[in-house]
């Protein structure tokens, strides 16, 4: 794996604490070799040390055609932040595959959602039940 590479970053003001929905697309292209992987990776990130949040891998199996290949990937996270000016990056790196590969049409958005509208929490999947969800015990 290469070392990560930041390909986009803006800041936020944020007036208290809160969330902040980070939204990226990029258009991503490389070249392929038949016979082996291609693999990619793309985060979304508030550090500019180590990658943090939302990963998403870009694979592009061995047993493809050898050509250049572009595709449009997009990643999303909600970050917990406090007051004050927050960054987000768009960061890239190669896990295998040609070490030449691109980024463009980088779209980057930022949101910010104070924590006194609520809180976000995880929705279970449908025939679940909620732990959170209250019960009256079965009666009327």
């Amino acid at each position: 794996s290469d070392a990560f590479t930041i390909i986009s970053t803006r800041v936020i003001n944020c007036p208290t604490s809160g969330y902040v929905l980070a939204i990226a697309s990029v258009e991503f292209g490389f070249s392929h070799v038949n016979g082996a992987s291609s693999v990619y990776n793309l985060w979304l990130s508030q550090s500019t040390t180590q990658p943090t949040g939302h990963q998403k891998n870009i694979v592009w199996p061995s047993t493809y055609p050898t050509g250049t290949v572009r595709m449009i990937v997009s990643v999303n996270h909600i970050f917990s932040v406090g007051s004050g000016n927050q960054t987000v990056n768009i960061v890239t790196d190669r896990g295998t595959g040609d070490p030449t590969y691109f980024v463009d049409d980088k779209t980057l958005s930022l949101i910010f959602i104070p924590t006194a509208y609520g809180t976000v929490t995880t929705v279970p999947p449908a025939g679940e039940e909620n732990e959170n969800e209250a019960t009256d015990g079965g009666s009327n």
